[in-house]
């Protein structure tokens, strides 16, 4: 500070700010929010007037110091000292407004941005899109990942799998859909988060085919499928009717040593096989799901009773009724 001090009285007028500026700096790259503000009111009671360059400093060390309300603050004082933002700091700021989930100050500057034509780049797009669907707001997600072609901003990979993940929560498969082949079109090739999310997103909607397509590339490219995501492909074929499919899923799983079947996995494989009038395999894998110490539950044994009861099993039935009733 001794050193700035000296300099500032040997410094013109004019170039005062210029020091300002660069002490600021030094406070950002030291994360020392609170000197640059304290160095800030230095600079206005000495007259020194600030530029755009002083509040693009002071935002965006109140952004990497995690002070993103405080960024707002500081932005909003821009008009009082005639100080237009530049399209980095705007992109900036919706990001800061985006990541706090203040909707309201995000989507006012993104309509200034595009009402002015301002050039925003990819991480605030992804901000916004990430807030907006936080919020519950897809069809603004899907507009501003629209915009983002227009305005020939490339997604990365990160913005693509949380639009997977969005579009699999507003249960819009088909949006989900599009955008996935949109991305291999475009040469972006998935990883495993980008597998995980279309994944859902498919078996949510049921996308059998879609959702097959995906999982034995995931199994292809040797990629951990993980408990949730066989436990949801189960849950898939049961309700569309894949048979094979669901018995080669399940093997999958106690084949890969990382993820063995669990409850849910059992349950579904019971109803699909009571279901399709297959006893003696339902029965084979109720005994497998109680030797892994697994109990059968209500929605197993009403399957059994209803399996029972196309075979004319009498005396099953009433059995199953019996255990039915100990609930």
């Amino acid at each position: 500070m001794l050193v700035f001090k000296y300099f500032m009285q040997k410094a013109e007028p004019v170039k005062q700010v210029i020091l300002y500026n660069v002490m600021l700096k030094l406070f950002r790259e030291s994360r020392e929010f609170e000197k640059a503000e304290k160095l800030f009111d230095e600079m206005l009671q000495s007259k020194v007037k600030p530029d755009i360059i002083t509040f693009s400093t002071m935002i965006s060390c109140a952004g990497l110091c995690a002070k993103h309300h405080k960024a707002v603050e500081w932005f909003e004082m821009m008009p009082s000292f005639k100080c237009e933002p530049d399209d980095k700091l705007l992109s900036f700021m919706i990001s800061s407004s985006a990541s706090i989930g203040n909707v309201d100050m995000a989507s006012r500057l993104y309509r200034r941005a595009n009402k002015k034509k301002w050039k925003i780049d990819e991480e605030a797009f992804s901000a916004l899109i990430k807030m907006y669907g936080k919020s519950g707001y897809y069809a603004r997600c899907l507009r501003v990942y629209s915009d983002m072609k227009v305005f020939g901003v490339k997604p990365n990979i990160a913005t693509y799998n949380n639009l997977f993940l969005l579009m699999g929560t507003g249960k819009r498969a088909h949006k989900a859909k599009a955008i996935y082949e949109e991305m291999i079109n475009n040469g972006i090739s998935p990883n495993q988060s980008t597998y995980e999310t279309v994944l859902q997103a498919y078996c949510r909607a049921m996308y059998k085919v879609d959702a097959m397509i995906v999982y034995k590339e995931m199994k292809e490219k040797g990629m951990d499928i993980g408990r949730v995501l066989y436990n949801m492909l189960l849950h898939m074929c049961l309700d569309v009717g894949y048979a094979d499919e669901a018995v080669e899923i399940f093997t999958d799983m106690k084949k890969s040593g990382t993820c063995r079947p669990d409850s849910v996995a059992y349950t579904s494989l019971i109803i699909m096989y009571s279901r399709t009038g297959k006893v003696s395999e339902a029965e084979a894998m109720l005994n497998e799901m109680m030797n892994c110490g697994f109990e059968p539950n209500v929605l197993v044994l009403t399957s059994l009773a209803g399996c029972y009861g196309k075979a004319k099993q009498t005396d099953d039935v009433v059995r199953i009724f019996g255990q039915l009733l100990d609930f």
